[in-house]
């Protein structure tokens, strides 16, 4: 069995279990063009981490062995009841990792300046309002 099968299978169950899940995000949803004063994570989406590209495994495409290298996913449902994946990079990972329950973008962006001190202020906060616009346009993170 190749050392990939586990990932893809899990990957399979969490769009499953995704496609199942009692939750209704539907009054929660952002339409408005400024940022809502509070997010909060989807129910219906999960962060998950992988060593292979399962999005990409088929029939024409089975990876030998990994690469050393780590790819994180959202897999989840919105309104609309379609289920999704988006994958992300390590730093959005972190962000949606850690929001909690319900954040103000000030909250967030004092999280992000801690976890990259290295980086200006001003290329955050860019970074993270247009981050968070993609969450929140995919539904991944709602209005609290």
């Amino acid at each position: 069995m190749p050392d990939w099968v586990p990932e893809l299978a899990h990957y399979e169950w969490l769009e499953l279990d995704l496609s199942i899940r009692q939750e209704d995000i539907s009054e929660k949803v952002w339409a408005e063009a400024e940022l809502p004063s509070q997010f909060c994570c989807s129910a219906l989406a999960s962060l998950v981490s992988y060593q292979y590209e399962v999005h990409r495994i088929g029939p024409d495409y089975q990876p030998a062995r990994g690469e050393g290298q780590v790819y994180y996913y959202v897999v989840y449902r919105n309104a609309a009841h379609e289920v999704k994946f988006l994958q992300v990079n390590e730093v959005t990972a972190f962000l949606i990792q850690n929001v909690d329950h319900k954040q103000s973008f000030n909250e967030l962006l004092v999280r992000m300046k801690a976890a990259l001190p290295h980086l200006d202020e001003t290329d955050i906060t860019t970074a993270l309002t247009q981050t968070l616009q993609q969450l929140l346009s995919h539904q991944i993170f709602l209005k609290a």
